[in-house]
């Protein structure tokens, strides 16, 4: 099986600080490497290239914008290969490059130059300016994942650092790479709601009702929690936890499910997962 890209790379917030940052330092980049080049046609100062300068630029962040965008996207459809993730990086900067030679070749009088020499010299700088603002965000951003990794381990609801002795009651939830993303107390679980692709873990901490997304399949949970019973299929959309069932009711046509948290929605119950889950619940 090939392996796919961590989600935080293709994550909504992690893509637009990618794009803000690049922002920043390309810019920064190319007034520094155009005061050292002879060749550098960016200024700022004569009116006619200050034009072209503006304009390649935004072009660029047009053009990694529509990227991520796509990026952004195509992973939520289906988790995009690491392969795949290079690749797709490797064509912004061949594009952007493409876009710099056609601009000095059509635009720029340089005949002492010719188009190769320009492309592989765009390339370059190309390559500096996007590599290296993506791989701090990237290490940046799997830090940050590193630490969302929640671990809500004491009666009291905190959320902390260190997992009890003994995890006999915890639920450990890992992504489709086998990756631990959230453990959390059996007490402190509602109900898990799956999303497409993902599944969202919805939990109490501090008293308060928050939710987590992971990329799982809703499938994979009820295996791997089938044999603890506590966690029941009450829908082809839910795995609730039947200790935190306060009521099955009947409404309508259909029986749904309240939570003894008040801030949860009623979960329907679906005819195919009645009986399994009813029996759950008299266990």
């Amino acid at each position: 099986m090939k392996r796919s890209i961590p989600d935080y790379l293709a994550e909504a917030n992690n893509l637009v600080v990618t794009v803000v940052i690049t922002a920043l330092f390309s810019v920064a980049f190319l007034c520094i490497y155009s005061t050292f080049s002879e060749t550098a046609w960016f200024n700022l100062h004569d009116s006619t290239r200050f034009i072209l300068t503006v304009g390649f630029i935004s072009t660029s962040l047009l053009i990694i914008v529509i990227s991520k965008t796509l990026l952004y996207y195509r992973h939520r459809k289906q988790a995009l290969a690491i392969w795949k993730y290079i690749v797709w990086n490797i064509l912004e900067i061949l594009i952007i490059a493409a876009i710099y030679t056609a601009v000095t070749i059509t635009l720029i009088s340089d005949e002492g130059a010719s188009w190769p020499w320009i492309y592989c010299k765009a390339l370059l700088i190309t390559a500096i300016s996007l590599v290296i603002p993506y791989v701090c965000v990237a290490f940046a951003a799997a830090e940050r994942d590193k630490n969302k990794i929640l671990k809500v381990v004491n009666s009291r609801d905190i959320v902390s650092d260190e997992l009890p002795k003994s995890d006999n009651d915890l639920i450990h939830i890992t992504d489709n790479n086998g990756n631990l993303k959230l453990s959390i107390r059996l007490e402190n679980l509602l109900y898990i709601e799956s999303q497409d692709n993902y599944v969202k873990v919805y939990y109490t901490t501090q008293g308060k009702l928050q939710s987590y997304l992971v990329r799982c399949k809703l499938k994979t949970l009820e295996e791997n929690f089938s044999a603890d019973g506590k966690l029941a299929r009450c829908h082809r959309s839910y795995i609730v936890n039947t200790t935190k069932v306060k009521v099955l009711r009947k409404e309508m046509n259909n029986y749904v499910v309240d939570l003894d948290n008040g801030g949860t929605m009623p979960i329907p119950v679906s005819k195919k997962y009645f009986e399994s889950f009813a029996a759950s619940l008299r266990k």
